[in-house]
């Protein structure tokens, strides 16, 4: 786990230092996976059943589901940054003033004139710039993030359906139980946060 966390976070760091405009969905996911999943929902899920099950069932079905239900929560967790929110406790626009290269920024960025989305890339660096966010037209940049065709649709909900389908499958052939439910209910939770 945490070796997986470490490459997904040397992953991310490298995109913005190298100003890496080349980015697809694949490359994303792939980073997501590692940095996110690997530590807040594939490791959870397989330790779980570790103890749970006493090392009697296989770990590596967990792999998938885990990784459903990270990449939709990490996906929320990337728009809720650019939306904000009553009770949202982190900085708003924090992820594009970072330079962070989230799903919205991704596919921003191939709307842009090459020049152009080497700026709107290389924003990331000039932290200096959050306190004037005006002039240096964070508004623009946000709008056009937040304006990416599909993302929040094809984005955020397509992995957590494929999560639940998981659960469904995955856990057939056990008796309902609490736990169950609980697993069932990790599906509609992250689908409401979608909404």
């Amino acid at each position: 786990m945490a070796w997986e966390t470490t490459e997904g976070q040397a992953l991310e760091l490298g995109w913005r230092k190298d100003n890496r405009i080349d980015l697809d969905d694949e490359h994303y996911l792939t980073m997501v996976l590692k940095k996110t999943c690997w530590l807040t929902t594939i490791h959870p899920l397989r330790l779980g059943c570790l103890i749970g099950a006493r090392g009697t069932q296989a770990l590596d079905p967990l792999i998938r589901l885990g990784f459903f239900f990270g990449a939709a929560f990490q996906i929320q967790d990337d728009l809720l940054n650019l939306e904000g929110g009553p009770g949202y406790g982190k900085e708003l626009n924090g992820d594009l003033l970072e330079g962070k290269r989230t799903l919205m920024l991704i596919h921003a960025l191939p709307s842009c004139q090459r020049p152009r989305a080497g700026t709107l890339a290389a924003f990331s660096r000039r932290r200096a710039c959050k306190a004037r966010a005006g002039r240096c037209g964070v508004g623009a940049r946000t709008d056009r993030a937040q304006r990416c065709h599909g993302t929040r649709k094809a984005g955020g909900t397509r992995p957590c359906r494929r999560g639940a389908v998981r659960v469904r499958s995955g856990f057939a052939g056990l008796p309902d139980s609490r736990d169950r439910q609980f697993l069932r209910s990790l599906v509609t939770w992250v689908l409401r946060r979608l909404h």
